[in-house]
């Protein structure tokens, strides 16, 4: 098995025209979907009656901002204010970064259910979790019980179509609250305010899901274990463990797992290390369908991560 630590293979020529190579054409076509998507995405989420969009991530991310909503309604202590809910979560929708995290979430527990289906993948207890619990003696042992917990909060919010404030990452939970900031709803400064101080007062980014992934992926692990293999790692800590490698947002690389032609997915795994033909086997667990672009033995990781980081300005 793999170790997430271990570069595997020796450096793989660069073509002589990189800028033709198909990767390079699949991954920058990925990111346009990606990009072209957001104003989509925003667009259907503003629409009325959008639970009637037949789409079922769609619904998802709807879901989700009407949580967050009916949350910051909740703090305000306004539960039977429909006007108020619905400004909230019309406001909501205008923040860019949170439609993108919102749609990366949804993807991410798509994957897991899809997983779980095909490869009895848990999508709470994945066997590395499990390794690293049973480790009493390893350093990550008290951190892959939080993450458990972690994991298995999220998978009761996700069932529910729902997204705690206090999961969000800081810069997301600070934009929420400048939003809701924005609308008054009638009430007094000093009201919202109190409503405010009283989320930031719970709030713990350190406690969060998503950090304490990002925390365990970059802990020793026990010997065998490796987070760069989705059926070992489960898909919440593998899409950390990724990004721990090769410097790429979580988000965008579960955006990347939705992408048709999974360019971007390829050269993350790529760049995290794999060989060529087990990035590709690993991108076919996520869409064995795909027809996969060629090349990727032509790509070393230095090239990998060079393109990557190249799409990223």
């Amino acid at each position: 098995m793999l170790d997430i630590f271990t570069m595997t293979g020796p450096r793989a020529p660069t073509p002589a025209d990189s800028a033709a190579h198909p990767l390079r054409v699949a991954l920058a076509r990925g990111d346009r979907l990606v990009d072209r998507n957001a104003p989509a995405l925003r667009h259907l989420l503003g629409a009325p009656k959008r639970s009637l969009v037949n789409d079922a991530v769609v619904a998802h991310v709807g879901a989700m901002f009407d949580n967050l909503a009916l949350q910051l309604v909740m703090a305000r202590g306004a539960e039977n204010d429909a006007d108020l809910l619905e400004a909230f979560a019309e406001r909501l929708i205008e923040v860019e970064a949170l439609r993108g995290h919102c749609q990366a979430l949804a993807f991410e527990w798509r994957l897991a259910l899809q997983l779980e289906e095909e490869l009895a993948l848990d999508p709470v207890l994945s066997p590395a979790l499990q390794a690293m619990v049973a480790d009493g003696e390893a350093i990550a042992a008290p951190l892959a019980m939080a993450a458990l917990t972690s994991q298995a909060r999220f998978a009761q919010a996700q069932r529910r179509m729902e997204l705690p404030l206090g999961e969000l990452p800081a810069e997301l939970f600070h934009a929420v609250l400048i939003a809701a900031r924005e609308v008054s709803g009638g009430e007094d400064g000093a009201s919202i305010a109190q409503a405010e101080t009283r989320l930031r007062a719970r709030y713990d980014e350190a406690t969060t899901r998503l950090a304490v992934l990002a925390r365990l992926a970059t802990n020793g692990l026990p010997g065998g274990v490796s987070l760069v293999i989705v059926e070992s790692a489960g898909v919440a800590l593998w899409l950390s463990a990724l990004a721990a490698r090769t410097g790429e947002a979580r988000d965008r690389t579960a955006c990347a797992t939705a992408d048709p032609m999974l360019g971007r997915l390829l050269l993350t795994l790529r760049a995290a290390g794999l060989a060529p033909g087990e990035a590709e086997r690993q991108a076919l667990r996520v869409q064995p369908d795909a027809a996969l672009p060629g090349g990727l033995g032509d790509v070393g990781t230095r090239e990998a991560a060079q393109w990557l980081g190249e799409l990223r300005r």
